[in-house]
């Protein structure tokens, strides 16, 4: 996995999916945390971002997605249990296929992954609720609606 720690802190390579359906969008949060953010992982050395996305998606929630296109690049610095980290980000407007078993999950659902002690909670937010939600990266209140027609980049200084 593309992360690393040393005495200056924690450098994460990591993808984004913007997942959207019938004007909702799917967020996840661990039971740890008090904030929502958007679905991903960590890229893999040797492995595509978009690829990195698809497997992240199969591991996580046993879908399968249709990645459309980059949306966002962010560089994203901020602090987490006193440690400094450094994050790029690649953020991809995708969706889940047809009879995905995501489709039978219902609006707000929980997923196990192998290996990982707690579940995951995911939900699928009205637009109109995802500014009025903790968040993190907060930028991303301002970029998923409406939608860019070009990819942006942004930093972020928690």
């Amino acid at each position: 996995m593309l992360s690393f720690e040393n005495d200056d802190g924690v450098f994460n390579y990591r993808v984004i999916g913007v997942l959207i359906h019938k004007g909702k969008i799917l967020l996840q949060k661990s039971h740890r945390d008090n904030y929502w953010f958007l679905p991903g992982g960590r890229v893999e050395f040797h492995e595509e971002s978009i690829e990195t996305l698809k497997r992240e998606m199969k591991e996580e929630i046993n879908s399968e997605i249709q990645v459309e296109r980059l949306i966002c690049l962010s560089e994203n610095f901020f602090n987490n249990k006193n440690k400094q980290f450094h994050e790029l980000g690649l953020y991809y407007l995708a969706h889940f296929k047809e009879g995905e078993p995501v489709w039978g999950f219902g609006e707000e659902f929980e997923v196990r992954e192998a290996e990982k002690p707690d579940p995951i909670k995911f939900k699928w937010f009205p637009f109109s609720k995802v500014k009025k939600i903790e968040s993190r990266p907060e930028i991303i209140k301002e970029f998923i609606k409406p939608l860019p027609n070009q990819v942006l980049h942004f930093v972020t200084k928690d």
